[in-house]
């Protein structure tokens, strides 16, 4: 063959490589935990996993869990759970996969919802609310919940260990909350009744916009061993979320509440004393009314049956006068609401609520904290592990200003 033709056709071989080298070469790379390690292009993100385009098998889904790295040799459009969207590439950063966009910002690999290389990042944006939309409204409105039961220790009007139960419940629509809670404890001491509480709550959220929202509540308490008979409150209010990320949650609410409370001065074992103590002094007067009898022949004059009626009465019944009394508070209603996920599963949550009394009991307050942690056991039952504190700076009849209790419970979700 002549130098020429050889020459001409090196010549055409290398502009055919140099103009096939971006399609052999430009191909996404995906490394699973297990060392394999897959090449194609990322074409979507769907709840099931990664999409994967290849030469060799078609379309590949790779459960999201069972990635290690990612690299994309060019850039795609992705949105993450905020609803923020970019154009960039995913690359592995501080051992981590990461979405970059135009400023190097990174948005994380477990926060990703959906990515493309063929649209526009707004335009992505667009279609992945419109698919959630559309999956709400086919699915409707639906209950979740979760009961529990176990044992809570118990520090402050009296220390105890009590029997705990509570089931809560939640009806999710586009753009409200409703959910409901009740909870009850109850614990004896050598058969006797040492501690009997329950309490009760309804609250409605509104949203006019995705971050905020106006709430209304109801409550109810009950809790013998802080001599409280019985507490009942509505609250009004504006809630804003701070953070509201599929592994992260924090919001923020003020409002106003009126609560109606009404206290005794005894809790049950000093009303059991009581009792017993006025038994003993019926049984005293009886004797000495059947003593003047005897001294008298046996004689029973009238006021000595109107006498022992009352007697009979008292040791029947042994009426305690126990003082109670009402208080009506208006007060300024402040809270909060964080979770955040640990590890793989675990919950990490923390409920605060703070009413700085107004009016006649103006620099008063009454604060609860409920903080407490998950971990999962099975899909469905979970071990949870919480303190609840509450303090009262002004505990009516009682005398305990704290009041703590720490609770292990069993979780069902349902």
């Amino acid at each position: 063959m002549p130098a020429r033709c050889r020459f001409r056709i090196a010549v055409a071989a290398c502009c055919l490589a140099v103009a096939w080298a971006p399609f052999v070469s430009a191909q996404d790379a995906v490394t699973l935990h297990n060392g394999d390690r897959l090449s194609g292009h990322a074409v979507a993100l769907t709840e099931d996993g990664l999409v994967l385009e290849t030469e060799y098998a078609g379309d590949v889904v790779i459960a999201r869990d069972a990635i290690a790295a990612v690299e994309t040799a060019g850039e795609v459009a992705w949105v993450d759970a905020d609803g923020r969207a970019g154009w960039g590439r995913l690359t592995l950063r501080d051992g981590a996969i990461v979405a970059l966009d135009a400023d190097e910002a990174a948005a994380e690999w477990n926060e990703l919802v959906a990515l493309s290389p063929d649209r526009a990042p707004e335009e992505l944006a667009v279609e992945y609310t419109e698919a959630v939309e559309a999956e709400m409204e086919d699915i409707g409105p639906s209950w979740s919940g979760a009961a529990e039961t176990g044992v809570s220790l118990r520090s402050g009007p009296v220390d105890s260990i009590d029997t705990t139960v509570s089931v809560e419940g939640a009806r999710e629509t586009e753009r409200s909350i409703l959910s409901l809670r009740a909870s009850g404890a109850y614990g004896e001491v050598d058969d006797v009744l040492n501690t009997q509480q329950a309490s009760g709550r309804a609250k409605l959220q509104l949203f006019p916009r995705d971050d905020f929202y106006y709430y209304g509540l109801v409550k109810a308490a009950h809790d013998r061993p802080r001599r409280l008979d019985l507490r009942t409150g509505v609250g009004l209010g504006l809630g804003y979320e701070v953070i509201d990320r599929e592994r992260a949650f924090w919001a923020l609410e003020a409002g106003m509440a009126v609560d109606w409370e009404w206290w005794s001065v005894y809790a049950p074992r000093e009303r059991r004393e009581q009792r017993r103590a006025e038994q003993a002094g019926a049984f005293a007067d009886a004797r000495a009314l059947l003593v003047d009898a005897r001294d008298r022949g046996g004689a029973f004059r009238i006021d000595d049956l109107v006498a022992g009626t009352r007697i009979a009465r008292r040791l029947l019944f042994a009426d305690v006068d126990d003082g109670s009394f009402r208080r009506d508070d208006v007060s300024v209603q402040l809270g909060s609401v964080f979770r955040r996920d640990l590890f793989t599963e675990s919950e990490l949550y923390h409920e605060l609520s703070v009413l700085p009394r107004l009016g006649d009991r103006l620099g008063e307050f009454l604060l609860t904290s409920d903080l407490g942690l998950t971990a999962p056991l099975t899909e469905s039952l979970s071990l949870r592990v919480s303190l609840l504190t509450e303090y009262d700076s002004d505990p009516g009849s009682s005398a305990d200003k704290w009041d703590n209790t720490l609770r292990t419970t069993m979780r069902y979700t349902f």
